[in-house]
């Protein structure tokens, strides 16, 4: 973000985490094995 304050910055990284965070957990991607992840 240019020309953003120290706060504008903050905000971003906070809301950065939470919407990782909120989509880690609503929508998990389950484990695969590595066979699976080469079944295009």
């Amino acid at each position: 973000m240019e020309n953003a304050s120290p706060e504008e910055q903050e905000l971003a990284e906070l809301l950065t985490v939470l919407i990782g965070d909120y989509e880690e957990r609503r929508y998990p991607i389950a484990k695969a094995s590595p066979q699976q992840t080469c079944n295009i």
